[in-house]
């Protein structure tokens, strides 16, 4: 013989309305996920707004470094002019000083 199936257990029990603590439970458990998905949101934000700020210190720092041996390339041009102006003013001096030499003879 077959055990009759209850009519209790095979159907659902009706929802029941909440109650006021329920939904200030509810709402309070709401108001912590939300506050804790803002505060994810901040720092996903300021962790953007950091990288952008070190990618534009990066960059600078390229362009002062760019900046700086194109400056080093100008100061090796001025030392060589500045040996061949040595060079042309001690072939001056000995012009100059053959000069004197000769017209004192």
């Amino acid at each position: 013989m077959m055990h009759p199936v209850s009519s209790d257990a095979s159907q659902p029990e009706p929802a029941t309305p909440w109650t006021r603590g329920e939904w200030f439970a509810f709402a309070g458990l709401l108001i912590a996920v939300v506050s804790v998905l803002i505060a994810i949101a901040q720092g996903i934000y300021l962790i953007g707004f950091e990288l952008q700020r070190v990618n534009d210190i990066e960059r600078r720092v390229v362009t002062i470094e760019s900046i700086q041996s194109a400056r080093g390339q100008q100061m090796q041009q001025l030392a060589v002019d500045l040996a061949r102006i040595d060079a042309s003013m001690a072939s001056l001096a000995e012009w100059a000083k053959e000069q004197r030499e000769a017209a004192r003879r």
